[in-house]
């Protein structure tokens, strides 16, 4: 994600819905920005309430986690499993939810 990704704009208020209602179910959620400035990063972090771990490199595209996962993109899901195994990499937040929906009792 990255704080000036409009997709990523769209979509944070409905992960902010959803995480208090999943985490207590096992689902985690871990940001990883794309930002390459420390007061945008946080700054989006603090202002969509964004309460689970969230971590930048401040390299932009070029950390090594966006060239390592190839991400081309924000935002860009990956579901792991609980031996960090990805399982899905949906396209939308909507199918994150329909994922859980079916894993997640």
């Amino acid at each position: 994600w990255a704080s000036y990704c409009h997709k990523c704009e769209q979509e944070i208020p409905e992960i902010v819905q959803a995480y208090p209602v999943m985490h207590p179910k096992g689902f985690q959620v871990i940001n990883i920005s794309v930002d390459q400035t420390n007061p945008a990063w946080l700054g989006a972090v603090a202002a969509n309430n964004m309460s689970w771990p969230n971590v930048s490199m401040l390299d932009g595209w070029k950390s090594p986690i966006a060239r390592g996962y190839r991400v081309q993109s924000t935002p860009t899901y990956y579901l792991v499993d609980k031996n960090f195994k990805i399982v899905q990499k949906p396209e939308r937040f909507r199918e994150v939810m329909t994922f859980l929906g079916q894993n997640l009792k």
